[in-house]
This record gives structure tokens, sequence and C-alpha cells, in this order.
């Protein structure tokens, strides 16, 4: 029913939530290097201080704007073409891992003449 509806609804969206908060993490939590303990801490961020803040300051924004991108698309997804759970989870998973591999990237390309 339409109580059910609105609880995977709000289920749902607690992903882009958590990206949201993941972006405030980093963007404001993350630790001094060379303790990596608190922040963006995957791949190519590791390397150095400036990687270290600058990974985690991309990790920041390419997070929030995923969770942006992701609540609205929920809430379209669901309201408007009623597309199923297992489909938006799906999707939910692929962009946290493209999300990974953008961040990556831009780390890389920046940092590629080192």
């Amino acid at each position: 029913g339409d109580k059910m509806d609105f609880i995977i609804l709000v289920i749902l969206e607690i992903v882009p939530i958590i990206l949201w908060a993941c972006g405030w993490y980093f963007e404001n939590k993350y630790s001094k290097y060379p303790d990596v303990s608190r922040g963006y801490k995957f791949g190519s961020a590791k390397n150095s201080n400036l990687e270290w803040e600058y990974g985690n300051k991309v990790a920041s924004k390419v997070f929030s704007t995923t969770g942006t991108l992701l609540f609205t698309i929920i809430i379209i997804a669901r309201l408007l073409f009623d597309i199923n759970i297992i489909t938006i989870i799906f999707i939910l998973f692929i962009v946290i891992c493209v999300n990974f591999m953008i961040i990556e990237g831009i780390i890389k390309k920046k940092f590629k003449n080192k």
C-alpha cells in the first residue's frame, strides 16, 4: 500500500543522505597526513600530503553531488515511473562504485607527473 511505498522511499533515500554525510566528513573531518585514519582513504589519496588533501576535497564534492543526484533520481524513479526497488538498489550500487573510480581518476590526473 501507500504506507509501504513511503517507507521504501525513505529507506532508499538513506543512501544519498549517507553520501552527503560522507561528503561533509571528507570536507571537514579528515585527519592530518600521514595520519590517514579519518577521511577518504582509497587508492592514490594516501600517497602524499598533497594527494591526501586534494583527494578528500574531490571526494567531498563527488559524494555530495552524487548524493543530490541520487536523492532526486530516487524520488522521480519511484513516484513517476514506479521503478522496482531491486533496480534502484542496483543503480545505487553502480553509482557508488563509479564514484570511487571518478575520484581515483581525478587524483591520478592531477598528480600524474609525480
